[in-house]
């Protein structure tokens, strides 16, 4: 991570004296296409984890994919990430702050999730009682529905089992029900299986995304899937699609990544022209020449955009 973070400030240190206007963005950094291009020259040697790292890290300093970037561009450290996690008072999009899911190893990208969940039942916790006759009365989160899909995605079922149980025996029905389905089946069998699968759609059509996604994964196998096409159409979050997906595995390279980035992820990046986050899946996809070709399109992009 420290290397990673090294490359980006070096390769952004490039540019000091370049004289190209072309290679200028409007606030007069270097354009994110061609920061981005000779990220990907300087990495193209490396494993696909090290060249998508020093991507993401570069996406990770910026709050959007177009215009500039600075020189004080890089990626944090894991610790940092972890203490951002920490802080966590909803899971959804605390993950996207360091695009933890592009470069972080399994093992620390597990345990960004179990951080991020533990987080947001302390916050959840943390919520006022609600009194009758309040004026003005707001639906407490269940906090063990709050952390499902973490604890889920990261492989702690054991610790939110424990955790909605506890939270049913003060009264709480969201908490109840999840309990009661953690209780009542062997996810691994076919009978287990179908029932996460109806009990997904179910909250599906109750818009509870979070939840859903977490149900879907309860299957053994997971069913990774329909999780991730929940995180990327529903929650509109393709990193957090992706981070299931790598979670599942287990380790890079592996099927259940590989298909929801090919199925998945890429077709929506390049129909919506978002080269930098299509290069970011070809590297993982071992396609370097054609995630050359995404970095090059958007250097074009970036150029199109200042004139």
């Amino acid at each position: 991570v420290d290397g990673t973070k090294a490359l980006v400030d070096r390769v952004v240190a490039t540019f000091d004296d370049d004289d190209d206007d072309d290679a200028k963005s409007k606030n007069g950094g270097p354009s994110a296409g061609r920061v981005l291009r000779r990220l990907y020259e300087a990495t193209a040697s490396s494993s696909p984890r090290c060249a998508a790292g020093a991507i993401a890290a570069l996406l990770a300093g910026r709050a959007d994919h177009g215009g500039g970037v600075g020189k004080t561009l890089g990626l944090e450290a894991v610790e940092a990430a972890k203490a951002r996690a920490a802080e966590a008072v909803s899971f959804l999009g605390t993950h996207r702050v360091d695009r933890a899911a592009w470069w972080a190893p399994i093992e620390e990208l597990r345990q960004l999730f179990v951080e991020s969940a533990a987080a947001v039942v302390r916050a959840a916790k943390r919520q006022p009682k609600i009194t009758a006759g309040a004026a003005t009365p707001v639906k407490k989160v269940s906090a063990s529905v709050a952390a499902a899909l973490p604890y889920v995605a990261a492989g702690r079922v054991a610790t939110l089992h424990s955790l909605a149980k506890a939270d049913a025996s003060t009264g709480d029905p969201a908490a109840s029900k999840l309990a009661r389905l953690l209780s009542s089946f062997d996810f691994g069998t076919d009978r287990g299986r179908n029932a996460a699968r109806k009990n997904a759609y179910s909250l599906l059509s109750k818009r509870d995304f979070g939840t859903a996604a977490a149900v879907f994964l309860l299957a053994k196998p997971p069913l990774v899937d329909d999780a991730a096409l929940v995180a990327l159409d529903k929650l509109e979050d393709p990193d957090l699609a992706f981070a299931i997906a790598r979670l599942a595995d287990g380790t890079d390279g592996g099927p259940r990544a590989r298909r929801v980035l090919k199925k998945a992820l890429l077709p929506k990046f390049q129909r919506n022209d978002d080269h930098a986050m299509a290069a970011l899946a070809l590297l993982w996809l071992d396609r370097p020449t054609a995630a050359a070709k995404a970095l090059d399109a958007l250097g074009a992009a970036s150029v199109v955009a200042r004139d």
